[in-house]
């Protein structure tokens, strides 16, 4: 699931941050596990963290309903997708 981001969009947060929003359609993924999130958590972090992969935080946001990536609110459910090619791991926090 190797997708190039080089067609991007500007999304203006209401805080004045920016960040990119692919403008590229996602394969629907076979299924999901879900994090809760913890303090001081983002979308890139978690990301990282279970698919050591920072491009993998737009599935999360967009699956999950997050709408501001650098600001999750403590107990948020997100759910990771599960793709053939990229799977979250398996890490207990």
């Amino acid at each position: 699931m190797d997708k190039q981001y080089t067609k991007s969009t500007y999304v203006k947060l209401g805080n004045g941050t920016f960040f990119l929003e692919p403008n590229t359609s996602l394969d629907t993924p076979k299924d999901f596990k879900e994090y809760i999130s913890h303090e001081d958590d983002n979308i890139f972090m978690v990301a990282n963290r279970f698919y050591q992969d920072t491009t993998m935080w737009y599935p999360i946001a967009l699956f999950s309903g997050v709408i501001d990536p650098l600001n999750i609110p403590i107990g948020t459910i997100l759910l990771l997708p599960i793709y053939d090619d990229k799977n979250p791991k398996d890490i207990f926090i």
